[in-house]
């Protein structure tokens, strides 16, 4: 449930937008997504 609390939705897309930047501007990103889900992901479909 505390993911779905307004200001907990409002932290996820700051820290998204935040990645976003890095991402652009060639800063290391801070919240780098495991290669597991991608797999996770692939086997969903």
């Amino acid at each position: 449930m505390g993911s779905m609390s307004i200001d907990c939705r409002t932290q996820m897309e700051v820290e998204a937008t935040e990645e976003v930047v890095r991402f652009f501007t060639d800063q290391p990103l801070q919240s780098i997504v495991p290669p597991e889900e991608y797999e996770v992901q692939r086997q969903s479909f």
